[in-house]
């Protein structure tokens, strides 16, 4: 069961779908957090359709990252600190 499904690039602790949907998150939220931080005060109906968009956008990713299909090889007390893994390898700026 510890047998992960082969990656993209063998230097790559996860599959690169997973990776990519990760990445996308994470600029998803620093986006979402830069456009809301932008606008105080009483929220415009067009701003909150945006608002909305990010958090229909992230809720999406969140599920994509958080149902894939690679962590049914990843069981147990080792699934926590391999998603915080991930979170820190999705991180950092990808490698060509």
């Amino acid at each position: 069961m510890n047998d992960a499904p082969p990656h993209d690039k063998p230097e790559s602790p996860f599959p690169d779908d997973l990776i990519a949907a990760e990445r996308e998150r994470q600029t998803t939220l620093a986006e979402y957090l830069a456009f809301a931080s932008q606008h105080t005060g009483p929220v415009t109906p067009e701003q909150d359709e945006a608002l909305d968009r990010f958090r229909k956008r992230l809720q999406a990713l969140s599920v994509t990252t958080a149902t894939h299909s690679y962590w049914t090889y990843k069981g147990g007390e080792g699934l926590v600190a391999a998603r915080m893994a991930l979170k820190q390898y999705a991180a950092k700026p990808p490698q060509p």
